[in-house]
């Protein structure tokens, strides 16, 4: 049995990510806001004051994940609803254990 803990990056099989908790803590803020109705990338980046091709990479990462479901038409990405709760939980977790302090949301501009 696996004693190492759940690491989101490992889990989407990109092993080579995760040596910067400003890009897990923009994942993280990504992904909350992912799961406002409504909200697509362009708002995401506008309001977290990040580039709209940044967020749409993480976003793409999100739903590799299946944290988040892509749409066909109109084209964006949304959390899906039924694990949102837990997947922040587990994102929060995650975070807190791997870099020794608490999540903190990036402020909205």
């Amino acid at each position: 049995m696996d004693d190492e803990p759940w690491d989101f990056w490992n889990s989407v099989g990109l092993t080579c990510a995760g040596y910067s908790s400003a890009n897990d803590a923009d994942l993280i803020n990504v992904f909350i806001e992912s799961g406002t109705e409504g909200r697509w990338f362009q708002d995401i980046a506008q309001k977290l004051g990040l580039q709209e091709s940044y967020v749409a990479l993480l976003q793409e990462i999100l739903c590799s994940a299946d944290f988040c479901e892509y749409g066909t038409s109109p084209r964006g990405a949304w959390a899906i609803h039924d694990k949102y709760e837990e997947n922040v939980k587990n994102l929060m977790v995650w975070y807190l254990e791997k870099w020794e302090q608490e999540f903190a949301a990036l402020p909205t501009q």
